[in-house]
């Protein structure tokens, strides 16, 4: 996973190329704003790494507009357009250009009923708040799979506690032991285990369950 240093600095060599020179300085300026919020500079990255729409024009305001259980619904807003990102963990996605039709499964995972009900939630880019630079992400989110404090990680999360043993999820026995298993080898074991560990009752992230140094793996492991 890339730091946040790298992914400022290749951040800053992409408006090289994706922006007019005259408009650098605007860019740069909001690039250097965020420069300490990882959240943001991944939006940023991914933005002028593939500038949607091919439309070369720099990002002048973000905003959330909304979140659940670790993933973000952002609004980045540019000269003329504006443009909704999905982002969850590491990953960003460019949805479409904001107030246009969304994807139903991602209107029903952020809670709207329908696409008339979501654009009650969207109002004019210009009323629309801030994503302040200061929010402490490095304390408040959890650094692997992004949740906030007081959320459910998401499942597979290598900081998530283990209701039963108290012991990291993703590295003690508890998963084998309640399912008789010796290994998790099918999409219907981790569901079952999935159930299993709803019933019991899953632990909210915590800010001190942050890792000083966050592991490469891949979640939940199906045969170790």
């Amino acid at each position: 996973m890339k730091q946040r240093k790298e992914i400022y600095e290749e951040t800053v060599t992409y408006l090289d190329y994706a922006v007019a020179q005259d408009d650098r300085q605007t860019a740069l300026a909001v690039v250097d704003n965020y420069r300490q919020n990882i959240l943001a500079l991944r939006l940023l990255h991914n933005y002028y790494s593939s500038l949607p729409e091919a439309e070369e024009e720099p990002v002048c305001k973000i905003s959330l507009l909304a979140r659940r259980r670790g993933v973000y619904l952002f609004v980045l807003a540019a000269s003329s357009s504006a443009y909704l990102y999905v982002l969850s963990g590491s990953e960003v996605y460019y949805v479409c250009q904001y107030r246009a039709e969304v994807p139903d499964e991602l209107l029903s995972f952020f809670g709207y009923s329908n696409g008339d009900d979501f654009a009650k939630a969207c109002p004019e880019v210009e009323k629309l708040t801030v994503f302040s630079a200061e929010d402490p992400v490095d304390s408040v989110f959890c650094q692997v799979c992004g949740v906030a404090e007081g959320e459910v990680h998401q499942f597979g999360c290598l900081v998530e506690i283990c209701p039963w043993c108290e012991g990291t999820l993703n590295s003690c026995n508890c998963r084998f032991e309640q399912l008789e298993v010796d290994a998790l080898e099918t999409e219907e074991q981790l569901e079952a285990f999935r159930e299993l560990l709803e019933a019991k009752g899953r632990r909210p992230f915590q800010g001190e369950d942050n890792p000083a140094y966050p592991g490469t793996s891949e979640g939940l492991d199906r045969d170790s």
